[in-house]
């Protein structure tokens, strides 16, 4: 039975090695092809290198350009965003009438985006790059496939800047930094109103505001949360909180 495996396993090795002998690279058109079939095989390294010796090697043929780009689409495919980030914008700044630019340019988003950790507690700052080159799409390339796509993102994008404001202000108020928190509930409110933490926020701004003696502001965000959201869980936890500031 191994030795069955073994055979077969050869066989397929043979073969994937037969098929590319087989090119001819005495031209770049056959470099180029043997550079897909390294990449058609998941070995990126190795395409890269190839692709990038055409690159050097043929920097005025057709191919020079479709193997820079190729650099960057693999980057991307083996999730080195940092790497397909650069080398997107490289290419966008030496070829700015290539024909899809929209492309481009939503490649460099996305490689930005994918560098956003999952957990809203660790580093964002690639979220502000992210959001240029999505609304960059959007304005540039309004008709483009990548502009809807681009606008989800952007909500996502969004999303993620949004929690992470409340889960600094959450975090302030914990540690009892009132006005701190304040601020950033506030942040919330203004920055990100239509994301579905504006109820949460106001809760939030509300005893912030009382906790800092400001009973005022206390009162206005009190009663745009019972406006705004009157059956919300954030208005009845905020009913049963405020008895203490002397609001009945």
């Amino acid at each position: 039975m191994k030795s069955l495996l073994f055979a077969l396993l050869s066989s397929l090795i043979l073969s994937s090695c037969g098929s590319m002998e087989e090119i001819d690279t005495s031209t770049v058109a056959g470099q180029y092809k043997l550079a897909e079939q390294f990449e058609d095989n998941e070995r990126y390294q190795e395409a890269i290198i190839r692709f990038t010796e055409i690159k050097n090697k043929y920097p005025y043929s057709r191919f020079a350009t479709m193997a820079e780009l190729k650099v960057a689409d693999i980057q991307f495919k083996r999730e080195s965003y940092a790497e397909s980030k650069l080398a997107y914008q490289i290419f966008r700044d030496y070829h700015p009438s290539y024909q899809k630019m929209d492309y481009i340019v939503y490649q460099i988003a996305e490689s930005s985006f994918l560098q956003l950790p999952e957990s809203i507690d660790r580093d964002l700052s690639e979220s502000q790059d992210a959001l240029n080159y999505y609304r960059s799409v959007i304005r540039q390339y309004p008709k483009s496939e990548f502009a809807a796509k681009a606008r989800i993102r952007i909500s996502e994008t969004l999303k993620k800047l949004a929690e992470k404001e409340m889960y600094i202000a959450n975090f302030y108020f914990k540690m009892k930094n009132y006005k701190s928190a304040l601020k950033r509930y506030e942040n919330v409110m203004t920055k990100f109103p239509k994301l579905g933490l504006t109820a949460e926020a106001l809760k939030g701004a509300s005893l912030s505001a009382f906790e800092s003696e400001l009973a005022g502001l206390g009162k206005k965000y009190l009663n745009e949360l019972y406006k705004a959201y009157p059956n919300s869980g954030e208005a009845a936890d905020l009913k049963s909180r405020v008895g203490k500031y002397g609001i009945n």
